[in-house]
């Protein structure tokens, strides 16, 4: 900093000798004294304290908000893109070949019988996508 000592002595040290008689009114009133600065301590602690969590729950939730805008846009831009018609899952090709396939092939209750899970998942990904978009049409 500026060179100067911050360390201050906050409180004087009691002497008390012995061979001498205390004068206890002058003890107590010293005592008394610390006291309230431990107190005036621990109540500035405690105050600082609550000003951190009301500062670290403020800052959560604008963390939510905005994770809730970029979701929100994010929605926004896949639909732009659908009713654009520059969805890359739909020009996408997956070639059906025999490490795929595994016997007949089936389509029952939303599910291709006979082939690998990854083409099960594009199937199901797809047909959530026309759900949606039908939802959003108000169909």
């Amino acid at each position: 900093m500026d060179g100067q000592n911050n360390n201050i002595k906050i409180f004087n040290p009691i002497y008390v000798h012995p061979e001498e008689e205390p004068v206890i009114e002058e003890l107590n009133a010293n005592t008394n004294n610390i006291l309230k600065d431990i107190t005036a301590i621990d109540n500035s602690l405690i105050e600082a304290g609550n000003s951190i969590k009301s500062l670290l729950d403020n800052t959560k939730l604008k963390l939510s908000n905005i994770k809730e805008y970029l979701s929100a846009e994010k929605e926004r831009q896949e639909d732009m893109n659908i009713l654009c018609n520059r969805y890359t899952d739909f020009a996408s090709v997956k070639s059906i070949g025999a490490a795929r396939l595994s016997g007949s092939l089936a389509i029952e209750n939303e599910v291709i019988d006979g082939v690998s899970e990854e083409i099960n998942k594009d199937y199901e990904k797809m047909v959530l996508l026309k759900e949606k978009m039908l939802h959003k049409e108000g169909r």
